[in-house]
């Protein structure tokens, strides 16, 4: 059962990174950027697709207890960041929230 919830977290990452990868303009929109230009696009096609797409793809590979455990700290890392950082630039919101929420329970998907 464990590795069927370490699976979700990694294709979950991996989903997410083939979404971006086709649907730029609806992950900007969704993660709050405006891209300048072709090239801001091709950014998030690499950062959220490519990156996503690689890390969750070998994660769910390999499937070793040290990747899922690194794929999670990426995710409580991006979790702590994002607290910080809507505490100190005074930015709650609820879309902030529910990344954070949704960062943790990834991260403790991929742990479990």
């Amino acid at each position: 059962m464990e590795l069927i919830v370490n699976l979700f977290g990694a294709i979950f990452t991996a989903a997410f990174g083939v979404w971006a990868f086709f649907k730029p303009h609806a992950t900007a929109k969704l993660v709050g950027l405006v891209p300048k230009g072709k090239r801001g696009y091709s950014e998030i096609k690499a950062i959220y697709g490519g990156l996503n797409i690689s890390l969750g793809s070998f994660v769910a590979w390999s499937q070793t207890p040290e990747v899922f455990q690194m794929l999670a700290i990426g995710y409580f890392g991006a979790a702590f960041c994002r607290s910080l950082s809507l505490w100190m630039d005074n930015a709650f919101s609820r879309v902030g929230i529910r990344f954070i929420v949704v960062e943790i329970v990834l991260g403790l998907c991929l742990i479990i």
